[in-house]
């Protein structure tokens, strides 16, 4: 195997003489990367599609014009590759990641981002080279060594694939793609025990990531424990792995998007920090400006919903449903608007369709529990809450509700027994910590609510759900 330097080398050397047939940086056959005698790079690449939204093109025409005025500066180049990139320019993205190489071959974020560029085009063998030395290079982040990893199992070349994996673990121990990867390599070779072992302890960790359960569901089944398996695929079909978070170079790349995803994950943002005021105006105009996209509509409706303008979001879904009747999302939201106006029979017709479209997501019967607790049938929610932890154990909520349930039915030690296995699987949730002791007083088992009590003091420090209820309580 060539050394990591030779391999770079030769990396360069294929840039710059791909390069020779065009000058100005910008003919459609070339890569605009040509290196001059002094060293110098061709003019940034200038690419700017029809088709582009307006905002996108603004803003290439700016990080260009930066670039263009200091035709040295890496890192202005790379802003302009990442825009182009964020944008859908593929191939103009992977010329300008290609310059910046020449101009700073040290830089492992370049060499990844070209390599998912060259990987978009179909160019396998240069993606593979490229990725490999953005896993080698000093700065790497696991990332590189994890895409690499997958890269290649698709390849079938599982024992270059665990390289890679084990190169990502040793930059990170806990690089949860790291860890998927290695999983399916050992279901791969044969090696279920370990395979089971990894996943078991990932699903643990990572209770609501569908597409571990999916990976555990599948290493259960090749392990013959069928009846675990079943509830796992059940929930993990057709879902794909996630790089949210764990990949922070493309997180970078995607910040340059500009247009209708841009504006899109603006208003997430903005919801996600509690600020639905903010995210209505984006997603109206978004609603304006195409206004037959149900996932605009269901969020625009959501917002709508933050601010109590229920009517509103009522006619938003209505206009939804009438563009896709059997959308699961608008099912389930139209039971959600429905049941906050307190008109629960039609709460539950929509929640129940929703149900009928998607029976393996456990948000759907978390919230028929719901309206079904609000109409006082308290056996009938206590089993949609069931079904809906059988999918989805890590939902706080539904556990919670689960134990009002049975409360509300006498069942007292069920209550109890939730709430402590609940105890060790949220220890952080200080909901379940005042439940059992008000569930304890209620029983006058006072030594056990100064127990829990305690226990929720050493967990919970300071935490002002435990120091009103202790007040309650009475206790110092």
């Amino acid at each position: 195997m060539p050394s990591r330097r030779r391999r770079h080398i030769v990396i360069l050397a294929s840039i710059a003489s791909l390069a020779g047939c065009g000058g100005g940086g910008a003919p459609s056959g070339g890569t605009g990367a040509k290196a001059s005698a002094t060293g110098e790079v061709d003019a940034p690449v200038l690419a700017i599609a029809e088709q582009l939204d307006p905002a996108a093109a603004e803003l290439i025409r700016q990080l260009h014009g930066a670039a263009t005025a200091a035709p040295e500066n890496v890192e202005a180049r790379l802003e302009l590759a990442m825009a182009y990139h964020a944008n859908a320019q593929i191939d103009a993205a992977r010329r300008t990641y290609e310059q910046c190489a020449v101009l700073d071959p040290q830089q492992a974020k370049t060499w990844y981002l070209l390599a998912r560029t060259q990987k978009d085009l179909a160019r396998d063998e240069e993606a593979l080279a490229s990725i490999e030395l953005a896993g080698d290079l000093p700065g790497s982040h696991p990332a590189a060594a994890a895409r690499r990893g997958f890269w290649l199992l698709e390849r079938g070349q599982f024992a270059d694939a665990r390289l890679a994996f084990d190169r990502a673990l040793t930059l990170d121990a806990q690089y949860v793609n790291g860890r998927i990867g290695r999983a399916r390599v050992d279901l791969q070779e044969g090696r279920i025990d370990d395979a089971v072992g990894t996943l078991e302890s990932l699903r643990a960790a990572h209770p609501e990531d569908r597409h571990i359960a999916y990976l555990l569901g599948t290493a259960y089944r090749q392990a013959r424990r069928l009846d675990e398996a079943r509830p796992l695929l059940e929930l993990g079909t057709g879902s794909n792995l996630s790089w949210g978070g764990l990949d922070p170079w493309t997180t970078e790349m995607e910040a340059f998007e500009r247009g209708y995803k841009w504006e899109y994950q603006r208003a997430q943002d903005y919801i996600n920090a509690q600020r639905p005021d903010l995210a209505l105006p984006i997603l109206q105009k978004l609603s304006d400006d195409h206004p037959d996209d149900v996932v605009v509509l269901i969020a625009l409706s959501g917002v709508q919903s933050a601010l109590r303008q229920f009517d509103a979001a009522l006619a938003i879904l209505k206009r939804a449903e009438s563009i896709d009747p059997k959308h699961f999302a608008v099912q389930l939201n139209l039971g959600l608007v429905y049941q906050r106006l307190n008109q629960l029979d039609l709460a539950l017709q929509h929640t129940d369709e929703a149900i009928r479209l998607n029976a393996s997501l456990g948000r759907g019967h978390v919230q028929r529990g719901q309206i079904l607790f609000m109409g006082r049938q308290f056996a009938e929610a206590e089993a949609s809450l069931r079904r809906s932890i059988e999918l989805d154990p890590g939902n706080a909520q539904a556990h919670l509700l689960l134990v009002l349930a049975l409360d509300r039915q006498g069942k007292s030690q069920d209550s109890v027994d939730e709430l402590r296995g609940m105890i060790e699987r949220f220890p952080s949730q200080p909901d379940a910590y005042v439940l059992l002791a008000k569930i304890y007083r209620g029983m006058n088992r006072m030594e056990l609510v100064q127990d829990i009590v305690r226990l929720a003091d050493q967990r919970l420090p300071g935490n002002e759900q435990i120091r009103q209820l202790k007040q309650e309580l009475g206790l110092p």
